[in-house]
């Protein structure tokens, strides 16, 4: 780490920064700000430029310290060279869902799942199940049939559910879909502040491999112009491109009328106070 002094027409701001070298290149980012050259006179009652950096560079050793105390300690591995594995047998699997995982349950997970299960009486883990098809999702997207042979060979937190509890969790999650995304976004504010100055609705459509149309599974324009009967989104993100809202209407619909209803639903069970 290293003091950076970046003087502008009427003042001096310090920077911590560091640098990380890829691929033959030297990367700069800051590491903290530590304030301009009058918030600092005033914390340290001083004008003197040299008292003022000396003040940073104790901060910068106080800042790496800190970090030599954070680095996590070494993880030993033993191996067995002559130890035979049988055929079939697991010797891998995928952690990366753990870094998914702390992000799902800072959105209150565990108390969205209490309350998705009041009133009901499942036989299989409805929490793990929800928790298996993020992970998916993010690592490697498939259908549910394929999500689950993935959760079941790849991770290392192993499904405790048959494949036909996890058809069955999905009635739950299409009946109770305004809930969901109603309580993440409320607990989203409390993660990252969301930016509702300006809001953005797209639309797009998919489409099933059946021959006949039902209630929502309509005729119109897919957008892989295949003669299926189709069924659409509309989303609504923030003005940082996060996802705020979802709904689906039928394929035969034009999506433009879509817009003000699912607005008007956003503000109701989003902005306002919203209950099951």
């Amino acid at each position: 780490m290293y003091l950076n002094k970046v003087r502008s027409k009427n003042s001096v701001n310090y920077y911590v920064c560091s640098g990380v070298r890829e691929k033959g290149k030297v990367r700069t980012f800051v590491v903290a700000r530590l304030g301009n050259r009058a918030e600092l006179s005033e914390k340290l009652g001083t004008t003197d430029e040299s008292k003022i950096e000396e003040w940073c560079r104790e901060e910068i050793k106080r800042l790496e310290s800190k970090r030599k105390e954070e680095q996590p300690e070494p993880l030993e591995i033993k191996l067995t060279p002559g130890k035979r594995i049988e055929k079939g047998e697991k010797v891998n699997a995928c952690a990366g869902f753990m870094a998914l995982q702390q992000v799902l349950y800072s959105l209150g997970f565990k108390e969205l799942i209490g309350e998705l299960m009041k009133g009901r009486r499942c036989k299989y883990d409805l929490e793990q199940i929800i928790a298996h098809l993020v992970y998916a999702r993010v690592l490697d997207p498939k259908s549910k049939l394929s999500t689950y042979g993935f959760c079941k060979e790849k991770l290392l937190d192993e499904p405790e559910y048959e494949l036909h509890d996890l058809y069955r969790a999905l009635d739950i999650l299409s009946k109770e879909h305004d809930y969901i995304q109603s309580f993440l976004y409320r607990a989203s504010e409390g993660v990252r502040p969301r930016n509702k100055q300006v809001l953005f609705y797209d639309c797009t459509n998919f489409y099933f491999e059946i021959q006949s149309e039902d209630e929502h599974r309509r005729y119109g324009h897919s957008k892989e112009n295949r003669p299926n009967p189709i069924v659409q989104m509309g989303l609504f993100v923030d003005g940082d491109g996060v996802p705020l809202g979802f709904d689906l209407f039928s394929g035969n619909q034009n999506e433009h009328p879509s817009l003000i209803p699912l607005e008007e639903r956003l503000i109701k069970d989003f902005v306002g106070d919203h209950q099951r």
